[in-house]
């Protein structure tokens, strides 16, 4: 416990210099009214708690100081003048410290050596260690709202009020937060939604989109088939060009004389034909038309397949024995149809049909 041995008040109010000592015990200060006596309480709270008090300094004074002894030999001095606002302190070793520029604050040197501690109360800092002149008996003059909250912070339970409140703000925070998420989840859950139908809708044209692509390689496999049909149209313009050239060099012959051509050859053909069958015929009758054997056999090599057909002449080979005596006259006749049936060929061969025309023109043979 720290007890006041004395106190020095210099230019401090009604006071121009005044020394107070205290015994440990019950002090009393009395006297007439105006004299000073509560500029002496005022001035230990001036000093000690930092009491905001107004018209400190006595009128006509440079400075003001109001200096506290303590029994244990710590002695605090506040000071105060136009330029000047500072505490003083000695702490028992003779070494006194200056705090300048103090402002609402104590230093926490000065604190610790009193010992005294005010109780912040809302907005409020309380010191119940001293109490203003007539004032009413402990805290008569408060509301039960404030003796409430003080009482609390002196014993403790104003840490659960605060821990109370501190958990109805945490409720209240938690539902908020829990009622802000809510609305997020809704939103996020409406936004889910318009993600579904806007993906459908994606996938729609995606679909769509397929389709079309399908639709735009087939039309580019058809171009490049048209491409190539052109292509070959560029072609066979080019070859018809050329066969048109071709067919103007062709010299057609008359059709009529191609006819007459023709039947000619079918009439010397058959009567080849004939002459081979009886030839055949006379071969089982004489040796001696070994020769007519001979020509029977170059005949047949030139004609080739057509031989099968001469076999059905057969049955005429009974009617050749009265042949016989014009054998000779058969065969100068042969040797001549030989001849002309050559000169046929080689007239023939000279129109042969055109590969691009089919049939439409003919090709005069160099050979």
């Amino acid at each position: 416990m720290v007890i006041i041995q004395k106190v020095e008040i210099k230019n401090f109010q009604k006071h121009k210099d005044l020394t107070l000592s205290f015994s440990d015990k019950v002090n009393v200060v009395f006297g007439e009214s105006g004299v000073g006596k509560s500029c002496i309480r005022r001035a230990l709270e001036w000093c000690l708690f930092n009491a905001s008090i107004d018209g400190v300094r006595k009128q006509g004074t440079k400075e003001t100081s109001v200096k506290v002894f303590l029994q244990n030999g710590i002695w605090i001095e506040r000071v105060r003048s136009a330029s000047k606002n500072q505490y003083r302190f000695h702490n028992g070793d003779g070494v006194v410290v200056a705090f300048d520029a103090i402002g609402k604050t104590i230093p926490d040197e000065i604190k610790n050596a009193i010992g005294i501690a005010s109780i912040k109360l809302d907005k409020d800092e309380i010191y119940l260690n001293s109490s203003p002149q007539i004032s009413l008996p402990f805290l008569f003059d408060v509301s039960g709202t404030e003796r409430m909250k003080l009482f609390n912070r002196l014993t403790g339970n104003d840490v659960l009020d605060e821990l109370l409140v501190s958990f109805n703000k945490d409720i209240l925070r938690v539902g908020k937060d829990l009622k802000s998420e809510e609305e997020k989840f809704l939103i996020l859950e409406k936004s889910v939604e318009e993600k579904e139908i806007e993906k459908e809708k994606l996938e729609a044209i995606f679909k769509k989109g397929e389709g079309a692509v399908k639709k735009t390689k087939e039309c580019f496999e058809e171009y490049h088939k048209l491409q190539e049909l052109k292509e070959l149209q560029t072609k066979l313009k080019e070859d018809l060009v050329a066969c048109e050239g071709v067919l103007e060099a062709i010299k057609i012959p008359d059709v009529s004389e191609i006819q007459g051509l023709t039947e000619k050859y079918i009439t010397l053909e058959a009567q080849n034909k004939a002459l081979l069958s009886l030839q055949n015929q006379l071969t089982s009758v004489e040796a001696d038309l070994s020769g007519i054997t001979l020509l029977q056999s170059s005949l047949t090599e030139e004609i080739g397949a057509k031989i099968e057909v001469f076999e059905t002449l057969n049955d005429r080979l009974d009617k050749l024995e009265v042949a016989e005596h014009g054998l000779k006259t058969l065969n100068k006749e042969e040797a001549a149809l030989a001849d002309e049936i050559s000169e046929l060929e080689k007239e023939l061969n000279k129109y042969q049909l055109c590969p691009h025309c089919q049939g439409q023109g003919y090709l005069e043979n160099e050979n």
